[in-house]
């Protein structure tokens, strides 16, 4: 009797949870801003620390990667650029990001990439690479050599490829 007690009561939950379970149809992906994939004349903007070095030397290697894209040409001038790509570097102290090898540490390093419509001021998409900072300056350089490359490879997947797939290097926040 308690069997079929229990069976009654539980069936008709299982039912439920097998009807909820079913694939959902997929949804299709939303549309990029036009400007990301048409526009090619672009102003770098540096929003970072203009006193570290590091903040200015992942500026120097941005605005290389940005031209080795072919496809998109840094112009002077914010006024003449049709996608202004603003690069902020930013110390979150406390905070950590776990490592492939994992450790981490106390200060945690983000490169923010924000893609800005430059007639409307109008934040049209924004990427964030983010890794730990390091002690020694050669695994802080690796780091950043890291972040850069994956920032230009989301850059090159928005802008060329039109598609805003995540980058290879994956941060884990802890």
């Amino acid at each position: 009797m308690k069997i079929l007690k229990l069976a009654s009561t539980f069936l008709p939950l299982l039912l439920a949870a097998t009807l909820f379970a079913e694939d959902k149809p997929a949804v299709a992906a939303a549309p990029l801003p036009a400007l990301l994939s048409t526009a090619t004349k672009v102003f770098i903007s540096n929003a970072g620390e203009q006193d570290n070095i590091d903040c200015l030397r992942a500026y120097n290697e941005f605005y290389a990667g940005v031209v080795a894209t072919n496809r998109l040409r840094p112009v002077l001038n914010p006024s003449d650029a049709e996608l202004i790509l603003e690069l902020r570097y930013v110390i979150q102290v406390g905070a950590t990001y776990g490592n492939s090898n994992g450790s981490s540490s106390k200060e945690a390093r983000q490169f923010r990439l924000s893609f800005i419509d430059p007639k409307t001021h109008t934040i049209l998409w924004t990427i964030v690479e983010a890794e730990n900072s390091a002690r020694f300056k050669s695994n802080r350089d690796k780091n950043l050599d890291s972040a850069m490359s994956a920032l230009l490879e989301d850059l090159t997947n928005l802008t060329v490829n039109a598609t805003p797939a995540q980058s290879k290097q994956m941060h884990a926040i802890k």
